[in-house]
């Protein structure tokens, strides 16, 4: 076994060399004072058991079997049901992608939407038109005998 042990000094190190080295210091500096802040600072501790705790109780109802997420994993029917809603929605987006329908034509077609956003103009302007000089269409007869 041949073993080659070198002695380098950081003096002797290339400033290239060196960045790396100050990076995993700052960062290992970092950690630490993230670690004595948590065992130190009392709000933080507590904030973060508390999390773990709330963490904690929504996996065991997971685990029992209950809300959407416990359903989907212990209800096989309850999954079955989300699976086939999920194939319907994405055959209904696919024939819209492919312009099949009055909301495929809506979407792909872009002359229908342009000549339905020039009906509901002209509709809006008409209605105030109308609000603003009504017995220029309405003409109300009233007979008696």
């Amino acid at each position: 076994m041949v073993s080659i042990t070198t002695n380098v000094t950081l003096a002797k190190m290339k400033p290239t060399n060196l960045k790396p080295l100050r990076s995993t210091i700052v960062c290992a500096g970092a950690r630490a004072a993230l670690a004595g802040k948590l065992l130190k600072d009392d709000t933080l501790y507590n904030n973060l058991n508390s999390a773990v705790s709330n963490a904690n109780q929504v996996l065991a109802q997971v685990n029992s079997g209950q809300g959407a997420l416990g359903k989907l994993t212990k209800d096989p029917a309850f999954a079955a049901k989300l699976d086939d809603t999920v194939t319907r929605l994405d055959s209904i987006l696919t024939s819209v992608d492919q312009g099949k329908g009055t909301l495929g034509q809506l979407v792909q077609n872009p002359s229908l939407y342009n000549h339905a956003d020039a009906t509901l103009s002209e509709t809006q302007q008409l209605v105030k038109s109308i609000r603003e000089n009504p017995k220029k269409y309405f003409v109300i007869r009233l007979k008696l005998f």
